[in-house]
């Protein structure tokens, strides 16, 4: 996975040899030094992933895998999870065919907008984003939105 630096390379470089060179005694600056530690250790975001998934009647929706992933329907479809966990989340787009497919969710998620969705129509696009709050279906809150 490649992970890019929120802050500059360059400054982060430059903050870690003030801190380790003659620049900041151990006694001195103290506060400056916690800034430039802060700084040169700053968070780093992961670049997203996406997969393309393949179909099946039952396709898994892994929320510890990839941050975006794509499923073309060639039939019915039924969703379930594994690896729920509070703050993952995942966004699904889904390809439909030149057949109206039905799409089967776990009856405990929450959709918000609207209902959850029980069809495709045919070849339309749409895309689900759901994010887990906990262990549990239950705690899946999903949106879905499908093209006219």
């Amino acid at each position: 996975m490649n992970v890019t630096p929120l802050y500059g390379e360059s400054q982060a470089n430059t903050a870690r040899t003030l801190i380790g060179g003659q620049a900041i005694s151990e006694n001195r600056n103290d506060l400056l030094r916690q800034v430039l530690v802060a700084t040169a250790n700053k968070v780093s975001a992961s670049t997203p992933t996406a997969t393309t998934l393949t179909y099946a009647a039952s396709v898994v929706l892994d929320f510890s895998g990839a941050d975006f992933q794509t499923v073309t329907l060639a039939g019915d479809i039924t969703f379930t999870t594994s690896n729920l966990a509070a703050g993952r989340s995942t966004t699904v787009r889904i390809i439909g065919d030149g057949s109206s497919r039905n799409l089967t969710f776990p009856v405990d998620w929450i959709f918000v907008g609207a209902a959850a969705p029980t069809a495709l129509a045919a070849s339309k696009i749409a895309v689900l984003t759901m994010t887990s709050f906990g262990t549990t279906n239950s705690n899946v809150v999903a949106a879905y939105s499908a093209q006219p």
